[in-house]
């Protein structure tokens, strides 16, 4: 033990107050005193580091400090004591303590063993007692730390991973990380009991990329190097862009074929099951109805072998020319009934009449009659509020097409002058 101040006087009488202190000691189990605490520097120890034990709010007057490694306040358990500018060793001293005159306590250089409970007694000029305590927890050293694993490739749903983080310290938590982002325990991600086995049953796909474990305590921590994880998965079923399964007749078609797959997938095309082409994309050009049939795309992965497919059939029609609009008339007044006819294809089509180009609303209305299959309107009675744009539409099943527009003036009726 280092000493701050001088050195002791000669005799037995400095001793007392250390004397008198044990043989009280001896029948008195004392309290914890308020206000008076201990502050540890640093407040998280290393092993083989340096630790100061600070008394903070002492009362005045102390004359006597002595510092315990125990629950009791025997002298075997003594580590230093301080009175009358002289220090005393106790039994638990192992010369790696150093005490200051103002009871500051100074250890270095200490292994595990020193962690536990730290008592302080102090005594002041009239013999008073004064007592705190602290625990001290002494934190192992990270220097080293491996990340392995049993794989670095894996096939979704077949295979399981194993990653383990060496070597394992007391005190020490570990942590796991994918992608910088720490991992929580759940049915697709297992931890052992002391976090050091990370454990990935049938990995999934989201399971691809960078793995590290990081050990940490309150006074030391180190990230291990990093691991690449590869998910082979897929490929899903594929789908095709656009969705449009018509076509007009002339057109040309692309479809395309996409899969979900790692690695990426290889395509093929079928024509009503005969092969047709090895790409991602389907190309049709000036297609007829001789392109009508099912097509099919399959999507291979060469790391697994698996396939997926999906399929659309096609169809291609004849577009409807545009209808005509006949009108009998070119102006009209109010109180005038205006005919139209829609003149169009009419096998298989449906005539819509629009005005302003939103369906009209025949139904409700009295004043307008349709006939011929409603190839043609009747507006009875014309008024300024049905002048507008009207247009005729075919459509069948598959298309439609709409007349050009016809807009109508609706003129006002002549008033005659009265003789």
């Amino acid at each position: 033990m280092q000493l701050l101040s001088a050195p002791p006087p000669t005799g037995n009488t400095l001793w007392q107050g250390f004397l008198l202190t044990a043989s009280v000691l001896t029948f008195w189990s004392p309290s914890p005193t308020m206000g008076l605490f201990i502050e540890q520097v640093p407040p998280a120890v290393l092993e083989d580091g340096i630790v100061f034990l600070h008394l903070r709010d002492k009362p005045p007057n102390i004359v006597t400090y002595n510092w315990y490694r125990s629950e009791n306040y025997s002298d075997s358990g003594l580590v230093c004591g301080y009175t009358d500018n002289t220090h005393k060793q106790g039994g638990a001293n192992t010369g790696r303590e150093k005490m200051y005159s103002n009871g500051t306590l100074r250890m270095q250089g200490m292994g595990r063993n020193y962690s536990g409970p730290y008592h302080a007694l102090l005594v002041d000029n009239l013999q008073k007692r004064f007592t705190t305590k602290t625990n001290l927890v002494i934190y192992p050293q990270v220097k080293s730390l491996n990340c392995t694993s049993n794989g670095t490739i894996a096939v979704e749903y077949q295979t399981t991973i194993e990653f383990k983080c060496e070597p394992q310290y007391s005190l020490t938590k570990y942590i796991w990380k994918l992608n910088g982002r720490s991992i929580t325990a759940d049915s697709d991600a297992i931890l052992s009991a002391n976090f050091t086995i990370l454990t990935l049953p049938k990995v999934k796909r989201h399971s691809c990329g960078t793995y590290f474990c990081e050990a940490k305590n309150p006074a030391s921590s180190l990230k291990s190097q990093a691991l690449s994880l590869e998910v082979i998965y897929g490929p899903d079923v594929p789908i095709l862009f656009p969705k449009d399964s018509s076509f007009p007749e002339g057109s040309n078609i692309r479809i395309s074929c996409v899969s979900v797959s790692h690695p990426k997938a290889n395509y093929s095309w079928t024509f009503n099951g005969k092969p047709r082409i090895d790409s991602k994309v389907l190309s049709i050009n000036n297609a007829t109805k001789i392109h009508n049939g099912i097509y099919a795309c399959t999507a291979f992965n060469p790391a697994n072998n698996l396939t997926n497919s999906t399929a659309k059939q096609l169809t291609i029609y004849e577009p409807l020319a545009k209808p005509q609009l006949i009108v009998a008339n070119l102006t009209y007044k109010e109180e005038d009934d205006m005919n139209m006819t829609c003149l169009g294809k009419e096998e298989g089509t449906q005539v819509t009449w629009l005005y302003n180009g939103k369906p009209m609303k025949i139904a409700r209305s009295a004043k307008i009659s349709m006939l011929q299959s409603n190839r043609l309107i009747v507006i009875h009675s014309l008024q300024k509020e049905d002048a507008g744009t009207y247009q005729c539409e075919i459509r069948n099943e598959l298309t439609y097409s709409q007349s050009d527009p016809f807009h109508l003036n609706v003129l006002g009726s002549r008033v005659k002058r009265k003789t």
